[in-house]
């Protein structure tokens, strides 16, 4: 029964829309679930605001239109630890990256699923921030500022799997996977409330503005740098700064949008 609820859980917020925008959520048993008040009244479970992009109707589904493998990961989120959660978020979006969008369909279920169980815990951790077990992504001492290509993003952006530049950056499809998910999807709870309320809620202009004056800052501080071994990555930069401004700033937010120059 307790692993049926986490499914419910899952499911439900799946169709409120904190991750890829299910429209509705069902379980094989009954077709019908319910949103347990302590979630729905947590920020964490809220819709994208409506100034977000729309984006395309997703069909139904039920557990057992999954593959068997899918169906247990789905199933079985509600039970793995944040570093395990961390993991399979990075395993599914090197494979979507690789088998291509429309192979990939029920590892897309997963990718919202786990974005889901993220926000569940979110909710968890707003109940009782001193008894959750806050993963921290500070960087380590001796390990700040840029420099080389393949330096990466110390806070969310490298949790999840961001990185950039011509040694171990990830492709240009996997960064922006990861840049829907920070702009339009629950945020794993990492570094305490705090950090957690500085990137607002998905779908709204704090959220967009948040991602983007972190890739404008990396930018900046990347060009002043004139490293070689930094050009690849603040093209990246760039390029990932641009997709966000024609993805999701234009025609629908009015803040200032950041200058790399």
């Amino acid at each position: 029964m307790g692993e049926l609820i986490g499914v419910v859980v899952i499911l439900v917020i799946m169709w409120i829309g904190l991750s890829d925008f299910f429209r509705s959520g069902r379980t094989a048993r009954d077709g019908k679930v319910g949103l347990p008040p302590d979630v729905s009244r947590s920020p964490a479970a809220k819709a994208v605001s409506p100034a977000s992009p729309a984006q395309p109707p997703q069909p139904a589904f039920v557990l057992s239109d999954l593959p068997p493998d899918v169906a247990r990961m789905v199933a079985g989120l509600p039970e793995r630890s944040l570093d395990e959660l961390q993991k399979q978020w990075l395993n599914t979006i090197a494979l979507i990256d690789r088998v291509g969008q429309e192979k990939a369909a029920p590892y897309i279920v997963f990718r919202s699923a786990l974005s889901a169980e993220w926000a569940r815990r979110l909710a968890i951790a707003e109940a009782d921030p001193r008894a959750f077990p806050w993963p921290s992504t500070k960087a380590p001492k001796g390990k700040s500022g840029i420099d080389s290509g393949d330096w990466h993003l110390i806070g969310m952006l490298s949790y999840l799997g961001y990185r950039v530049g011509s040694t171990n950056g990830v492709s240009a499809g996997i960064r922006r996977q990861i840049l829907d998910l920070c702009f339009a999807s629950a945020l794993p709870p990492i570094n305490g409330l705090s950090y957690m309320r500085d990137w607002g809620l998905p779908g709204t202009p704090l959220r967009l503005r948040k991602l983007a004056h972190e890739l404008a800052s990396f930018a900046r501080n990347g060009k002043r740098k004139r490293s070689a071994n930094l050009e690849q990555a603040v093209a990246d930069w760039e390029a990932d700064l641009g997709y966000l401004y024609r993805q999701y700033y234009v025609r629908k937010f009015r803040f200032a949008w950041p200058r790399i120059d």
